[in-house]
């Protein structure tokens, strides 16, 4: 005998019952297109009243998953009308580090929601992230999407979403600085990343603090909100920023995370170097490029140079590296955008906007060890 499903009492019982009805149709409990349990036969399973069950199907009617063909009963709609279970997945590239992080995080959620997804890798290219959605478009119940960024304006795959009214979801970053009207995205708080990155290097006596950055990608929305916090810890601090101290790398290598156009800037900065400077990297891959060039150059780290990056990808704790970082909350950032998703999917309203909260990671790029003394 099943076990009824306990419900809790500081939730709405039709809520409850709604989520419960919902993942047994994501897990094909009920036939495709087949006849929905009574009202009567839910009220007995449940032991909620008639009301809150009628209440419960009534949603889901007016949300599409269920529909009442009079004098028959409540019946579940039919796959090709509701949902095909597949959910596109466009990120710059998966073999990046940062992004292969969020790829892990949203198959185990689309797994665990009796979903599959189709993984695309956009490269940073308008047209392609625009070819996969247009060839895609029919074929699944939704996007979570890693936009491109196309200088600030709507990139042609975005137009499609708004145009086509898809369901999606913009997750770790959007496309533009504004927000976008109609596509929901879930993002870290990189204005708190870059405060909390810089007050740090602050507090450990580092009296010039140089922000590295890629050529062009201050403009893009979410390094421009870490270099607005880079910005606040400075002035909170007393310390007026200098122009000189905003550095552009080159921009040659970004599947590797730019990790080679760090290591190649590492000669323009060591002019810049004084006693208790630190860098502060707009990504862990350009700081380990120009960590390695440093080391180099026999720079002593981080007595005379302390070095944060940014995103916690998983070198950037190895030993040898130790990188002071900001850690982006990965696992709730998919979790939420895949929520979000779902809830579109299911006709139900959703926020548009969710900034989660970021963590720094203090190691020993930043702090040195404390070393011990033999008598």
């Amino acid at each position: 005998m099943k076990k009824k499903p306990e419900l809790l009492e500081s939730v709405p019982k039709y809520k409850q019952l709604k989520e419960i009805i919902i993942r047994r149709i994501r897990f094909g409990e009920y036939p495709e297109g087949g006849k929905m349990p009574s009202e009567n036969e839910l009220s007995a399973e449940f032991q909620v009243s008639k009301h809150t069950v009628i209440k419960t199907l009534t949603e889901l009617v007016n949300e599409g998953v269920l529909v009442r063909h009079q004098g028959k009963g409540t019946f579940l709609q039919s796959r090709e009308k509701r949902r095909k279970n597949r959910i596109a997945v466009i990120v710059f590239h998966c073999d990046n580090p940062y992004y292969s992080k969020i790829v892990r995080v949203l198959e185990d959620r689309a797994h665990a929601n009796a979903c599959h997804i189709v993984l695309c890798n956009s490269e940073g290219n308008p047209e392609k992230e625009a070819s996969y959605i247009k060839k895609l478009i029919k074929d699944v119940d939704g996007f979570l999407v890693c936009p491109v960024y196309c200088g600030g304006k709507a990139s042609p795959g975005m137009k499609i979403i708004l145009e086509k009214e898809v369901n999606c979801v913009f997750v770790a970053s959007t496309p533009v600085p504004e927000k976008v009207t109609g596509i929901p995205c879930v993002v870290p708080d990189d204005v708190q990343g870059g405060y909390l990155a810089t007050r740090h290097l602050i507090e450990k006596g580092y009296t010039k603090i140089l922000f590295l950055s890629v050529k062009g990608f201050l403009k893009r929305s979410e390094i421009h909100d870490r270099f607005l916090g880079y910005q606040n810890a400075l002035s909170e601090a007393n310390i007026p920023f200098r122009k000189e101290w905003m550095i552009e790398t080159t921009n040659l290598d970004p599947l590797n995370g730019y990790r080679q156009d760090g290591y190649f800037a590492t000669k323009k900065i060591l002019p810049m170097l004084e006693e208790r400077t630190a860098l502060f990297f707009i990504g862990d891959s350009l700081a380990i490029g120009m960590l390695k060039g440093l080391r180099e150059e026999s720079i002593q780290i981080p007595d005379r140079v302390g070095l944060c990056g940014y995103d916690n990808i998983d070198i950037s704790s190895q030993w040898g590296v130790d990188l002071t970082t900001v850690a982006h909350p990965i696992a709730q950032m998919g979790g939420k955008s895949m929520e979000m998703l779902f809830e579109r999917m299911d006709g139900r309203t959703t926020e548009e906007r969710v900034v989660l909260p970021v963590e720094l990671k203090v190691r020993k790029s930043t702090v040195a060890e404390k070393r011990r003394i033999t008598i």
